[in-house]
């Protein structure tokens, strides 16, 4: 069709509001490369999947499909060799694999079926079934990987919290200590950016061996 065909027709207005019902980030890719075709047999074939696709939804609702806003990021790095997945990743990607697999499952069995055209789509849906299990297992549901990942993972975060208790226990010492005690703006252990602290007074900042991570707005600590 001429592109002045297409501009007097307002058509990239008609993709902008299909695009705003793109479940994904692929779809919108997708939607953006739609053109009019102009093959009758084509036309009805398309035209058969709309009218199923509507039929659906009017029966079951809208369509259950769920992505990461980095989906095209993860599926880049899938296609280069041992580039890795963050924890977080992996459970996008295991968010959108199971989707689809649930919509794979539910057009043969939906209300108002059947549905010769969407199945016909569907049913070369591979199932991941085991893989995305596996990720469950590995990652909970902050995308943390889980201390039984790995027996490797899970001996270093033991040692990673015996050392910190360790530490703990020897700043709460400073805590309890008549010579230390007195240097203390308050006897508690607090932590930031991950580090335990101790709240000095300014006078005695060199009383107490350690990093100076900031001071009060008072200039007292």
């Amino acid at each position: 069709m001429h592109a002045n065909a297409l501009t007097l027709l307002e058509f990239d207005k008609v993709i902008d509001v299909v695009v705003s019902y793109a479940l994904t980030p692929l779809g919108v890719d997708e939607l953006r490369q739609i053109h009019p075709l102009t093959n009758p047999d084509d036309v009805r074939a398309e035209l058969t999947k709309t009218t199923e696709g509507v039929r659906f939804l009017e029966e079951n609702g809208d369509i259950q499909l769920r992505a990461p806003s980095d989906l095209e990021s993860i599926l880049g790095k899938l296609a280069i060799e041992a580039q890795v997945l963050t924890s977080t990743q992996l459970l996008g990607l295991t968010t959108f694999l199971e989707s689809i697999e649930h919509i794979c499952k539910a057009v043969p069995v939906a209300k108002g079926g059947p549905y010769p055209a969407l199945s016909t789509i569907t049913r070369s849906c591979a199932t991941w079934e085991r893989e995305c299990g596996e990720i469950h297992k590995k990652v909970d549901g902050s995308g943390e990987l889980v201390d039984d990942a790995s027996p490797e993972l899970k001996a270093i975060r033991s040692r990673l919290r015996k050392q910190r208790n360790r530490l703990r226990g020897n700043l709460e010492s400073y805590l309890r200590g008549r010579e230390t005690a007195k240097y203390l703006q308050e006897r508690v252990v607090t932590e930031r950016a991950g580090r335990f602290v101790l709240v000095v007074r300014s006078e005695h900042r060199t009383a107490i061996p350690g990093i100076v991570h900031g001071s009060s707005t008072s200039g007292a600590s």
